[in-house]
């Protein structure tokens, strides 16, 4: 009886033991994925705002329960098109705004606004794309609303071009936007999860149990797992034009997951840009001509003729 009453005893220790490091390890990696605190928003780039006329406006998203902070930006030369520029994970539209100001100057107006969990957006969690691409058709439709005889792009980053691969789908009934722009996407969050861990050199051996732990504590506060964050499956299904770009050494989403998107894309309206020895979403701002020039082209030869 001593002995049934010891293994009892050492069976609930040894499980407490597994709950509690269970959560301690699963909350360490949500915080530091769903639950990652966003930036403070910065003032660098913000100058040149005075040069456009602009608006900010919040926008309702009844699905997801709360509202979105947006920022319309018109070009000073008079055009029907707009691009959504959506950042990634921890940042904010302000960051991008280098980015606004070489579209607005090429006569594309521009829209932006920040991602659930970010400035004046609502939101507790991220869900890198899964919910988010609720609000992004929300922004969608308003820039067709505002543009209806031109094309509506949607350029997003790391984070964002999950959002906007996951829109990709939802895009097949409203057809709010006529191509995507991906710069520095993932293809599964679980890929990209392995990457961090390979990074601070753990062994693989813990990979599955440590994407579990985390994925424990997300169903628990966001209502989904890591391994249903997957955009890749998402755009497999889009008949839109897709230009992805990529650095070839970026180590937080790895190239590879790039290629793999392209490949997934069920039709020939798609480009693959590898920015060679480039990290995470570098390209935009230390390889800037060749990086517009792709943009351009990829909209001449891939998206008006196909609109």
């Amino acid at each position: 009886m001593n002995k049934k009453k010891i293994a009892l005893g050492t069976g609930m220790l040894v499980g407490a033991l597994f709950a509690g490091t269970t959560y301690n390890l699963g909350k360490k990696i949500y915080d530091a994925t769903f639950g990652a605190t966003p930036r403070e928003f910065s003032e660098v780039g913000a100058g040149r705002l005075a040069d456009f006329q602009h608006q900010k406006f919040m926008v309702e998203n009844s699905k997801n329960g709360y509202l979105i902070e947006t920022l319309h930006l018109k070009s000073n030369i008079e055009s029907p098109n707009v691009m959504v520029i959506v950042h990634g994970l921890k940042s904010n539209y302000r960051e991008l705004l280098s980015l606004a100001f070489r579209y607005l100057d090429e006569g594309t107006n521009v829209i932006m606004y920040n991602q659930r969990r970010t400035g004046e957006t609502g939101g507790n969690n991220y869900t890198f794309g899964y919910f988010e691409r609720f609000d992004m058709e929300e922004i969608a439709t308003i820039a067709r609303r505002l543009y209806p005889g031109g094309w509506v792009g949607i350029h997003g980053f790391s984070m964002g071009a999950a959002t906007a691969a996951f829109h990709s789908e939802l895009n097949e009934k409203t057809k709010s936007a006529d191509f995507y722009i991906l710069d520095g996407p993932f293809h599964t969050l679980e890929s990209t999860l392995d990457a961090s861990f390979e990074k601070r050199n753990y062994h693989q051996f813990w990979y599955p149990y440590l994407r579990w732990a985390g994925s424990v504590i997300a169903l628990l506060k966001s209502r989904i797992k890591y391994r249903d964050v997957k955009p890749i499956l998402a755009l497999s299904k889009t008949s839109v034009p897709v230009l992805i770009m990529h650095g070839t050494k970026d180590y937080t989403c790895p190239f590879e997951g790039a290629k793999l998107m392209y490949e997934a894309i069920p039709h020939k309206n798609k480009e693959l840009k590898a920015f060679t020895d480039l990290g995470h979403c570098e390209a935009h701002h230390l390889q800037t001509q060749s990086y517009f020039a792709t943009i351009w082209n990829f909209i001449g030869n891939k998206c008006i003729k196909s609109a």
